[in-house]
């Protein structure tokens, strides 16, 4: 990206958008009605990790990408501290220690917690519609083929390599970490890109093209014969 003299802040939105992956639109409910919950258990603990990419490996990339030789690793480190009171990484800390001490919620909360999940997807997708700008600027159609290839280039490689060497693990572990690879452009590609103040059309662009080709390609990996 930096060899095109594009501005800093559209450096950080392709390059922060090449971090991590949205599992929760179409890889969750897509492993659960296929692989059930042995494959369910595996894309929880894909996404422990995926959460940590996207909290605080994602804004140290925006952060570096638009500050460039004036990038400060102190500013940085506070605003990884920042991110570890994120309400997602908070809700991951507090159901392991639940998980740790053999506890579970409630069953008001559960039934609660159960109508938000309900209503997260189709209010995410929502917003992506009003963020949507097809008038994109000249040259951002490309990056966003650009991006899509790289994203799925690189997944689709490492999956072929998994399969190629890795097909004694079983079918819903090869399945699972497939479809993970391939999810769309996390959500918060939006959210990152109002924080740093990048170009938030661009960035909802780029999250539903990528949603358009990840629900394709799951489909594809969930009616594979691994």
């Amino acid at each position: 990206c930096r060899g095109k003299g594009r501005a800093p802040k559209e450096i950080a939105l392709l390059a922060g958008s090449c971090v991590g992956v949205n599992l929760g639109t179409f890889c969750y409910p897509l492993v659960e009605a296929v692989w059930g919950m042995e494959g369910l258990t595996r894309v929880v603990l894909f996404d422990a990790v995926n959460q940590w990419s996207l909290l605080i490996i994602a804004p140290l990339i925006y952060a570096s990408s638009i500050a460039g030789d004036d990038f400060s690793p102190s500013r940085a480190l506070a605003n990884v501290k920042k991110q570890l009171v994120s309400p997602c990484l908070l809700a991951m800390f507090a159901a392991v220690a639940l998980r740790l001490a053999g506890l579970t919620l409630p069953s008001p909360v559960t039934a609660f917690t159960s109508s938000l999940a309900v209503a997260n997807k189709p209010l995410a997708l929502i917003a992506l519609g009003i963020l949507f700008d097809p008038r994109l600027k000249d040259g951002q159609l490309r990056d966003i083929a650009s991006l899509l290839a790289l994203r799925y280039g690189a997944s689709l490689t490492l999956g072929a390599f998994i399969v190629a060497v890795a097909s004694n693990v079983g079918t819903a572990v090869l399945g699972v970490v497939l479809a993970a690879l391939i999810s769309p452009v996390p959500l918060l590609t939006v959210t990152y890109a109002v924080e740093y103040d990048c170009d938030v059309g661009l960035g909802a662009s780029a999250v539903n093209a990528a949603n358009f080709f990840s629900f394709a390609l799951l489909l594809a990996v969930a009616n594979a014969n691994l």
